[in-house]
């Protein structure tokens, strides 16, 4: 398969860093796996950091910085942010198909 369109060949091309944006509701040592995912799928690709979405609070936020600092693949992956969950702010998802 091809990166054409993508975000990922037009960070490739400005040279610029992507920021990458998880879904951690539910989430703790698999949103590294996530991130691990991302940061080595495609190596011309240059992860500038994480934010974590939808983050249930403070031991939440910290859970998943201990699982980033846990594997070699994101422990130097910078952790931008944490957003806390917050029902007053969403996006309707929508079927497709």
């Amino acid at each position: 398969t091809s990166d054409e369109g993508s975000a990922a060949q037009v960070a490739k091309w400005l040279g610029a860093g992507v920021v990458l944006v998880i879904d951690a509701w539910c989430l703790s040592r698999s949103a590294a796996a996530m991130v691990h995912g991302y940061a080595t799928f495609d190596p011309e690709v240059r992860l500038a950091g994480v934010v974590f979405n939808k983050v249930g609070g403070a031991s939440h936020s910290e859970w998943l910085q201990q699982a980033m600092a846990s594997a070699p693949s994101t422990r130097n992956v910078r952790v931008l942010g944490s957003m806390p969950k917050d029902g007053r702010i969403t996006i309707e998802e929508r079927t497709l198909g």
